[in-house]
């Protein structure tokens, strides 16, 4: 089935909604496969030519919602991941008028910045 027929599919499912903000942790199928250290279930059986259309069809959508996904090169550190994703998601917080002030005790906060 076509990725975007089930994109559109998804979207009457949900009545149009959809996050404001995406993360796409993108690595080669090949790669992400070769992770795994348990055994596969039913979609990680689904083979390689599957995998590489799932994963050139997410890439297609981020490309055409850019304001809306940020597409992470999963090849990279935990470390790396979790810092670009903060600091993607402390962007578009600051941008939507909305600030996050950490406390002495670690915790956090987050207030609206009307």
């Amino acid at each position: 089935m076509d990725f975007w027929v089930v994109y559109n599919l998804n979207l009457k499912a949900t009545e149009g909604i959809e996050p404001d903000l995406t993360f796409l942790l993108d690595i080669e199928p090949e790669v992400g496969l070769a992770r795994i250290k348990r055994g596969y279930d039913r979609l990680e059986r689904a083979g390689l030519k599957f995998h590489k259309r799932v994963n050139q069809g997410y890439l297609e959508v981020a490309k055409a919602y850019p304001w809306r996904f940020v597409v992470i090169d999963a090849t990279k550190s935990i470390k790396e991941i979790q810092e670009e994703i903060f600091c993607a998601t402390m962007e578009r917080l600051e941008k939507a008028g909305i600030s996050k002030k950490v406390d002495t005790t670690g915790g956090a906060a987050i207030r609206g910045g009307e």
